[in-house]
């Protein structure tokens, strides 16, 4: 590694934010990395020096959504590897929580790279349900519900339901439970086929894992 590779890499701390996809060419200029392609870079200087002689000015946002769709085929992968090591006979369905990152284009990026893998949506208030129903998931992913649920949050989880999103409620009170089976009961009682969310828990196993989730996951 060059001196100036080095010294720009430690000014600017890229070791501890860049995850592989950033780093520094032998100009001193910051570099975006292909996902899964370390040969295939992207000058950020080259970049702002093009928009500028196109008269655009500074700030802008820079958007990389090739690096989002890597982690989602980077997470698949990892799950794929340890359900083979583990001979593990079930399958996994997973969420993206929406508090995480609301921003539409990045939600919309992960569903795209996503839906080859039934990858679904978290949401844990209603204005992230209302955001939710309106994107279009894989038919097969999940709408998982956590957070506060009062009555008219639940009656929305069911409009999901008959919209043909495949909704759980994850209940944590009585209260969310009674909600349901009540609203549950009335839709059934009009139409005996009605499209119903499912019901979840939250479970926290025995067993303990390792690594950063190692006190939260069991």
């Amino acid at each position: 590694m060059s001196a100036i590779i080095e010294q720009t890499s430690e000014t600017y701390g890229i070791e501890n934010w860049g995850a592989g996809y950033f780093g520094v060419n032998r100009k001193g200029n910051l570099i975006v990395r292909a996902a899964e392609n370390d040969n295939l870079t992207a000058d950020v200087k080259d970049i702002i020096d093009d928009l500028h002689a196109r008269g655009v000015n500074t700030p802008v946002l820079l958007r990389f959504p090739q690096l989002l769709a890597g982690q989602v085929r980077k997470l698949q992968k990892a799950f794929k590897s340890s359900i083979k090591e583990f001979e593990y006979n079930g399958g996994h369905m997973c969420v993206y929580p929406m508090k995480v990152n609301q921003n539409r284009a990045v939600i919309e990026e992960y569903l795209k790279e996503g839906r080859r893998y039934n990858f679904g949506l978290e949401a844990g208030s209603k204005a992230e349900l209302y955001a939710a129903l309106a994107l279009d998931q894989a038919p097969d992913s999940l709408l998982v519900l956590n957070g506060f649920k009062d009555k008219d949050f639940i009656q929305l989880a069911f409009a999901g339901a008959s919209a043909g999103k495949n909704v759980v409620i994850v209940i944590e009170k009585l209260s969310e439970l009674d909600h349901t089976l009540k609203i549950a009961e009335e839709m059934t009682r009009e139409k005996a086929d009605a499209a119903l969310p499912m019901i979840g828990v939250r479970v926290k196993l025995y067993s303990k894992g390792s690594g950063k989730w190692e006190k939260s996951g069991g």
